[in-house]
């Protein structure tokens, strides 16, 4: 064996593995000069938001296809069918939230609206007539059906005795039945 020959072999070796450790270095010296910026960028910036009182979605025709925004002490979001007519609305107002549906022919055909005191839910007619309604009250759930001039015709509730009563008033009745003049022909507890 020859020893100047070896010492040859470990010394071509030992540079071709310095040349590869340059390399990595200068690629990673590359790769921190480019990553570190864009970190920097990237978590530098401050959060960015939009302020304004009110937007306008539109379709790519211009149609109107929603809204929201703010009306005095409410704030409202509106949204509009391909015609550009409102088919839901929701409102915040300090009385409570509501919801609207109307129908194609721009009528509200349906509210549920809470306020400290009830929760309704009504049903209207083609003619803007409540039809259907079911509220929770402090007294307790009440369901009316109404004819199509607006005019209670059957309700039926829940309610709790007043402390102290023996019996239920008409105000606390179960089930009532009215004419077509909304008078009562029939209540039961």
């Amino acid at each position: 064996m020859n020893i100047e020959a070896d010492l040859q072999i470990i010394r071509e070796r030992l540079a071709k593995a310095e040349r590869h450790s340059r390399a990595l270095q200068w690629f990673i010296v590359v790769a921190l000069l480019l990553w570190v910026p864009l970190m920097l960028l990237k978590f530098s910036q401050p959060k960015r938001f939009v302020e304004a009182e009110g937007f306008v979605l539109k379709d790519a025709s211009g149609t109107v296809r929603g809204t929201f925004g703010l009306l005095e002490e409410d704030s409202f979001l509106h949204l509009y069918d391909g015609r550009g007519e409102l088919q839901l609305a929701l409102a915040v107002a300090p009385v409570g939230p509501s919801i609207s549906i109307y129908d194609s022919e721009k009528n509200l055909r349906g509210k549920l609206s809470a306020t400290q005191k009830t929760v309704e839910f009504i049903l209207y007619s083609e003619t803007k007539e409540s039809r259907v309604a079911l509220a929770m009250t402090k007294k307790g759930p009440v369901f009316t059906l109404s004819d199509a001039g607006g005019i209670d015709r059957a309700r039926l509730g829940v309610r709790s005795k007043e402390e102290g009563k023996e019996q239920l008033s008409q105000e606390d009745y179960a089930v009532a039945i009215f004419d077509k003049t909304g008078n009562v022909i029939f209540s039961g507890p």
